[in-house]
């Protein structure tokens, strides 16, 4: 017959005393084990157990039969009752602790240190939206069927646990967009990032770009690698929706007032696009294509049908440009698709992780750079555009890596003022696009 065994023990909470605990896999010092695992502990005293999802916990005893249907149960008395619980974690939103017993007979909980993070891993998950201007709580049961933030940390939970073998000991934020959302949650582990998308047309996307990313963390990249499951899978199909786990990268989004900052930014860019230019598997990424157009056809195209709210002294400068342009045979390759600060992670001055492959796609890399350099300084609800000098730094770092062409270098120019002009609002321009623009062939009209 198994024996409990007196392990370490830790404080939670008042009116309960756990005498003894066992388990298999408890470790000499007592403090591992699993969410669903067996305990047989000893408890007296009144405890609070309150379920998140509805979800019920079983329990069973030697010397009585208490049922978990109801919240509250009495343990104890003057014999002690053993029980076995099983945990069925993140199911338990917390255990609390109410005094029935006399004053002397209270004691503090006493509980091995992972109940004491499984206990708090219910804490209050916060719920947001990522740039919607949505209702989070509507998006998070419309978009992905949860009633609320409890039972969506349940769900990553047991996902986790199931699929990673990895305990979650809390949940502590929940953003959206879209048909996609990510977990910020604490494991077993260490500190992951649960990603996961309920758009099945997305799903063999988002399993390959899954393993791109983890062939150029295997060069040496910047990026935010996956964790494999227990299979070996990066990217994992539960309960019709597509999840991809990665540890949490410590850094802050890319702050262009910082021109080193900006300088790496341009140098790792440059190590990307040279690693992806040998990537052995882009022909297998669902939704790649090459430009249909012409760099020279797409500009045209556009010159053709160019908005009247565009400022007309740049729109010039762009046509005589685009009527002096190189020769536009340049070499495709697979590139990011969205470099810029909300995707990139620095760590002082140096880029910490390259984030957010899913706009991955087929193009020119003078094309990226330029985008790149407009676009630089936008993130989810900040979109405007960056001095001269930031974009210099950008060019000047990728340079340091990698030289552009001569026709690179000529179609890069006339990119930047094209792209920019793309950007330049109907009406109100509050951020300054058109005087962007505009600075960008030195006029102030």
């Amino acid at each position: 017959m198994h024996r409990p065994r007196q392990i370490q023990m830790v404080r939670v909470c008042r009116g309960v005393k756990l005498v003894g605990i066992g388990h298999k896999n408890l470790n000499p010092s007592g403090v591992r084990g699993r969410a669903g695992a067996d305990l047989e502990v000893t408890l007296h005293g009144w405890v609070d157990v309150h379920r998140a999802s509805g979800r019920v916990l079983s329990a069973q005893t030697s010397t009585m039969d208490p049922s978990f249907s109801n919240t509250r149960h009495w343990f104890g008395g003057p014999a002690a009752c053993s029980m076995t619980i099983k945990l069925s974690l993140p199911d338990i939103r917390k255990i609390q602790s109410r005094r029935r017993a006399p004053s002397a007979a209270v004691e503090d909980v006493a509980l091995p240190a992972w109940w004491d993070r499984c206990v708090t891993a219910s804490q209050t998950t916060s719920v947001e939206m990522l740039w919607e201007a949505t209702d989070p709580s509507a998006a998070l049961r419309d978009r992905f069927g949860f009633s609320d933030a409890a039972e969506a940390a349940a769900w990553v939970g047991s996902t986790l646990k199931e699929v990673w073998g990895l305990r979650v000991d809390s949940c502590d934020r929940i953003v959206m967009s879209d048909d996609n959302a990510m977990a910020w949650v604490s494991t077993s582990r260490a500190p992951m990032l649960a990603k996961w998308s309920v758009a099945p047309d997305r799903f063999a996307r988002l399993d390959t770009l899954a393993g791109l990313t983890a062939w150029l963390d295997d060069r040496g990249l910047p990026v935010s690698a996956p964790v494999a499951a227990l299979d070996g899978r990066f990217q994992v199909e539960a309960s019709g929706a597509s999840m991809c786990l990665q540890k949490q990268i410590q850094g802050e989004l890319l702050d262009v007032s910082g021109l080193d900052r900006v300088r790496h930014a341009g140098a790792v860019l440059a190590r990307l696009h040279a690693e992806l230019s040998t990537h052995p598997h882009t022909d297998d990424l669902p939704g790649l294509s090459a430009p249909t157009h012409s760099l020279s056809a797409q500009i045209a195209g556009w010159l053709a049908g160019a908005p009247e709210h565009v400022p007309p002294g740049a729109l010039r400068a762009l046509r005589l440009m685009h009527a002096n342009a190189p020769s536009d045979a340049l070499p495709t390759q697979l590139v990011h698709g969205d470099y810029r600060s909300a995707n990139i992670l620095c760590r002082g001055n140096e880029i910490a992780a390259v984030i957010d492959f899913e706009e991955a796609r087929l193009d020119h890399r003078v094309v990226e750079l330029a985008r790149s350099a407009v676009l630089l300084g936008t993130q989810f609800h900040h979109w405007g555009p960056v001095s001269a000098q930031v974009r210099t730094a950008l060019l000047d770092g990728y340079g340091s890596e990698s030289q552009l062409s001569e026709g690179e270098a000529q179609w890069w120019t006339i990119l930047v003022l094209w792209i920019s002009l793309l950007m330049v609002p109907q009406g109100h321009d509050p951020t300054g696009w058109g005087a962007s623009a505009m600075s960008l062939y030195g006029s102030n009209e």
